[in-house]
């Protein structure tokens, strides 16, 4: 008896071991999956197969990085990881996120700041804005600034710190000559001191908040001639925020911010919120939110309150929420569509359609600006379609 559970444990602890050598070989089938869990994580593409001469060293280093790209769970063993060594030991262990200074993080892919394809984009974007033109539509592109242009200052030694307003400068041009306005922000953010930037940014992220939307919204509106309710005077109000991107992929605990943002008592602060789904406009309700950020088809927010009929349709991103707080209480409508990322039923961004359904004043195309600047063509604007 006492040998056969002998016999039986061994079989189990076999079993196990067996399983523990198996289980992330199967990743050896996941290959695609895997590139996509690459291409976001670590910003590269996945190892080929090695080409070098087999038994040479060369052939083993490129075999080894073969392997570790196709285990199965790679993902949630690399985030764990991470997790462990960020929360017990305070060690980095992601190559995307460095610490800075007063304890802000950042992300070296996120220091871009010179426009990848170029031409290829201006070419993609000014079709939009000759479809927009056509129409009596006027289109502005704004680029939105991330934490680690805007706070480059912060940037430990071994990251020089960036020149935002040249940057930013040298991209206008590009726009200038193939004749579309843009909206930039970067000249007036950078200008304002240390201690208002810290609160234009979260310390474990790259995304603004509202004290930057507002500011990117007030001159947008005054560059369209549509402020009015948003200069009336504000006061400023405490929000404490968990936003932490870095800190999760650091694998650090998430920590709160403190920020403030301006406000005043007479601005609107819940909208009449629907989608593309309702036709007439009869099926949306009251509420504060800003929508689904129209990835499965366009958000419409409307101000009841506003006396015009102003209509900005935005092609925008995350950044657009703390922005389009603001623009509403100068508009009477806000049709907005993400301007990448989309869900299977939505299928494309489709222009012409969105033009003609809508009939907006103005088309603002908002781009956080090292995604804008690092992007691949594809990767920016292949899911629009514009002829």
């Amino acid at each position: 008896m006492k040998s056969i559970k002998r016999r039986t444990v061994y079989k189990v602890a076999a079993g196990l071991f067996l399983l523990l050598l198996v289980t992330p070989n199967v990743g050896l089938l996941r290959e695609k999956t895997n590139v996509i869990h690459i291409a976001l994580m670590e910003n590269r593409t996945i190892n080929p197969k090695p080409e070098a001469s087999v038994a040479t060293k060369k052939y083993f280093q490129e075999l080894e990085g073969w392997y570790n790209d196709r285990l199965l769970a790679r993902k949630d063993m690399i985030i764990k990881w991470a997790m462990w060594n960020g929360r017990l030991f305070d060690v980095l262990i992601s190559k995307n996120v460095v610490r800075g200074k007063d304890g802000f993080l950042f992300s070296p892919a996120n220091m871009a700041h010179e426009m990848a394809d170029k031409e290829q984009k201006l070419t993609k974007i000014k079709k939009i804005e000759q479809q927009c033109s056509k129409r009596g539509i006027r289109f502005i592109f704004m680029m939105t600034p991330n934490s680690e242009l805007v706070l480059s200052d912060l940037f430990e030694k071994e990251y020089p710190p960036i020149d935002l307003s040249s940057a930013e400068a040298v991209t206008q041009s590009d726009f200038q000559r193939y004749g579309m306005e843009t909206c930039f922000l970067g000249k007036d953010f950078v200008s304002l001191s240390l201690e208002a930037r810290k609160n234009m940014y979260h310390t474990g992220d790259y995304h603004w908040t509202d004290a930057a939307g507002y500011l990117a919204a007030k001159k947008f509106l005054h560059q369209v001639g549509y402020a009015e309710n948003i200069d009336a005077p504000v006061r400023q109000i405490k929000n404490v925020t968990k936003a932490g991107c870095y800190y999760r992929d650091a694998g650090l605990e998430i920590k709160e911010d403190e920020r403030y943002a301006p406000w005043n008592d007479h601005f609107v602060d819940s909208f009449y919120l629907t989608d593309s789904r309702d036709k007439d406009l009869s099926h949306g309700k009251l509420t504060s939110s800003m929508g689904e950020y129209g990835q499965h088809g366009e958000d419409i927010i409307i101000n009841p309150h506003v006396k015009n009929n102003r209509k900005v349709l935005i092609l925008g991103d995350s950044f657009s929420g703390c922005l389009k707080k603001y623009l509403i209480q100068d508009v009477h409508m806000i049709i907005y569509s993400h301007s990448r990322d989309i869900k299977k039923d939505k299928g494309k961004i489709d222009i012409e359609y969105m033009l003609d359904r809508y009939k907006p004043d103005i088309v603002l195309f908002q781009k956080m600006e090292a995604f804008g600047y690092r992007e691949g063509f594809e990767e920016m604007l292949g899911n629009i379609y514009v002829n």
